[in-house]
């Protein structure tokens, strides 16, 4: 008693307020109660909080203040929340809980510890309320790591064009402040709380930007540059809403600053109005921007922080120097992606057309002849060598040698037939020097670089006028053009599409060096292995030195040969079977 007696101290006076609560204002609740049986379960409720610890009667109190924060009444108290949740209906209640979640998951970016916390509190208010007799059932709704996966994705590009397109069209007031949220949204990655706080004195349009109201920053706002066509919108939806001070974003029903809720239906009537699947948060747009952003960036978390002003490491990494305003330059970037080349492609499409003309096979010239890598086990297995546009996948197990061969094959070729660039996304530019020096494969033709964003790699490609282009691996490369993460399939048959199409427009030999399955097939999608002329299988066993390429599909010569290294220590050197040997000498 005496344990309880002191915790009595520690509890605010909200114990018997949730039947007055529902009579000020709430809806009844379905279970009508006398004046003796309500005293009663007023005093079971108290009983039952009062077991538990002052710690967490606290926490308690703090979960009612977020859900109060959520539902839109400040200063909450459990009364506040069991007065809110039990008069609406089961199903009606845990999707209220379950966006509530979500909100503090995507919006507040609360641990999931902290969540599951808070919605431990909300379940034990319904079910003391359920043993006293306020409500006759209990929610059933699970934690964030069981019944939520983040979506760090967002939207896909494809979704944001359709988007786009949709608030393009109109002028009218509904049609201005979409315009201006999606953009500030999409290009900004600003949290919605950010944009919803924003008041017409916090714009700066000599220093075209805003000062915006952060999570976590308390009253203190920071300023964040504002990209050049996201100003326009703001300034198209001014001269409907006027420059009188106050909310950015007007309800048109009250003239009042728009409720999250209010913009939250407005999203979802949009992605429905677009097609898009999914429900259309206001978040999704900020996990788009960062995805964007570490692509356009090769990963650059420092400069993507700079621009969504996340607080921890969870997903961006730490904050660095501000001094460079280098989130104001990536928000243009990706505004210009998806705005700038509209007005770009408003010239004469003629211009962009490339007419071919019908041919007879008399007119075109015959094959070329093949050009010898200078590799005797690739000039094998190639039936003689190469032709100009001629695309190779050559597929193995890790360790077993790919890269070994064909860096010895790049240097031959480099000698023989003009450039060559040898691309690795897996090594280092350091590591990769180093380890063709160790086997001493020099040639002022063979040139190497280390990037994994394929627009770069074939940019330097054409600029360098190379011959030849080897990709380490195709695996591990990605393109701006596709969403999903390297080596998955949209993006190997993006990039390979890309690949593909160079080496034909400009005569230009691509090796792709892949990763294999555990039964020996390509890895990534079939199509792949359809789309290059020639597929070669590299094999041995890492107990011996034995190493053998074969062909599985050449389009352009025999896929009977095959060719054969040794594993040393200075590389791959060839060497033939018995059998190949007295095939070769029985020609000559």
């Amino acid at each position: 008693m005496r344990a309880i007696a002191r915790r009595k101290k520690h509890y605010p006076e909200w114990y018997g307020k949730v039947l007055a609560d529902q009579r000020n204002g709430l809806r009844d609740v379905s279970i009508e109660m006398s004046a003796h049986e309500a005293e009663s379960a007023q005093r079971r409720f108290r009983t039952a909080l009062e077991r538990k610890s002052p710690e967490t009667i606290r926490a308690y109190q703090s979960a009612a203040r977020s859900f109060g924060k959520y539902i839109g009444v400040v200063k909450a108290k459990p009364s506040d929340v069991i007065a809110r949740v039990i008069t609406l209906s089961r199903i009606e209640a845990e999707t209220l809980v379950e966006e509530y979640i979500k909100w503090m998951d995507e919006e507040e970016e609360l641990a999931p510890s902290s969540i599951n916390t808070y919605l431990a509190a909300l379940k034990f208010f319904v079910r003391i309320a359920r043993k006293v007799g306020w409500c006759e059932w209990q929610l059933d709704v699970d934690g964030l790591k069981n019944s939520l996966v983040k979506d760090v994705e967002g939207i896909s590009p494809d979704d944001l064009e359709a988007i786009l397109e949709f608030v393009g069209e109109g002028n009218d007031k509904h049609i201005l402040r979409l315009r201006m949220l999606i953009f500030m949204l999409a290009f900004m990655g600003l949290r919605i709380s950010s944009i919803l706080t924003l008041d017409l004195e916090n714009l700066d349009f000599e220093k075209k930007g805003a000062w915006f109201k952060m999570k976590g920053k308390g009253s203190k706002r920071i300023f964040k540059t504002i990209p050049p066509l996201t100003i326009e919108a703001i300034e198209e939806w001014l001269e409907w809403r006027g420059e009188e001070e106050g909310p950015m974003v007007l309800n048109f029903t009250n003239g009042k600053r728009i409720t999250r809720q209010s913009v939250d239906k407005m999203l979802k009537s949009l992605g429905k109005k677009v097609g898009i699947e999914r429900p259309l948060h206001a978040h999704s747009f900020r996990h788009f921007v960062a995805t964007e952003g570490l692509e356009l960036t090769d990963g650059n978390r420092h400069k993507v922080m700079q621009l969504t002003e996340h607080e921890s490491d969870r997903m961006l990494g730490r904050y660095d120097d501000k001094r460079q305003d280098l989130g104001g330059e990536l928000s243009s970037q990706i505004e210009s992606k998806f705005l700038l080349k509209n007005l770009q492609e408003d010239g004469d499409e003629e211009d962009d057309v490339e007419i071919m003309s019908a041919a007879s096979i008399d007119d075109l010239e015959e094959e070329e002849e093949k050009i010898e890598t200078g590799y005797l086990p690739l000039d094998l297995v190639l039936d003689g060598g190469v032709i100009p546009g001629q695309v190779i996948a050559l597929a193995g197990a890790p360790g077993l040698g790919k890269s070994t061969a064909l860096q010895h094959g790049a240097g031959s070729m480099a000698k023989k037939s003009g450039k060559v660039l040898y691309n690795s996304g897996e090594q280092g530019l350091r590591d990769l020097a180093g380890t063709l020096k160790r086997l001493d494969i020099r040639s002022r033709r063979l040139l190497i670089m280390s990037e994994k964003r394929l627009e770069v790699v074939i940019s330097k490609t054409l600029k360098l006028g190379a011959s030849c282009l080897i990709v380490d691996s195709i695996n591990c490369m990605s393109s701006v053009d596709s969403r999903g993460q390297p080596g998955g399939t949209s993006q190997m048959k993006a990039c390979s599409d890309m690949l593909i199409d160079m080496a034909k427009k400009n005569e230009i030999v691509v090796f792709l060096i892949c990763h294999v399955t555990k039964d020996g097939d390509l890895a990534g999608p079939r199509a792949v292995e359809h789309l290059v002329d020639t597929v070669l299988h590299f094999e041995g066993e890492d107990s011996l030195p034995q190493r053998q390429v074969r062909a599985s599909k050449n389009r352009f010569g025999s896929t009977m040969t095959k060719g054969y290294m040794k594993m040393t220590d200075k590389g791959l050197i060839p060497y033939e079977s018995p059998r190949e040997k007295k095939k070769r000498e029985s020609f000559e």
